[in-house]
């Protein structure tokens, strides 16, 4: 496992319907494909991107969310890890003092 000083997050805002936005009786013509274009959009950034950082010990995470909400699982697990981690640092910290 490779331990990085720095983390760079490239954070992108996509638009949730792609395609064709016209009415059609009265009900938006659209296609969802939010799950394909966030996954795309994150494999564009990481192969334009993380090459250059691992050269300089910096790790490198596509932030990619959509305007309704979603967000590419790759960030969530940002969150989930740092929040691990201050939980056990916390009960490290208040064993210690007990």
């Amino acid at each position: 496992m490779t331990r990085h000083q720095d983390l760079v997050i490239d954070v992108s805002i996509c638009c949730d319907l792609i395609g064709n936005s016209t009415v059609d009786n009265g009900h938006l013509n659209s296609t969802d494909q939010t799950n394909d274009y966030l996954q795309q959009r994150a494999r564009v950034k990481i192969r334009k991107y993380s090459a250059d950082y691992v050269v300089v010990g910096t790790a490198f995470a596509p932030a990619i969310v959509s305007v309704a909400g979603q967000i590419h699982p790759e960030f969530l697990r940002l969150p989930w890890v740092l929040a691990d981690k201050q939980t056990r640092n916390y009960y490290a910290l208040i064993s210690t003092q007990g």
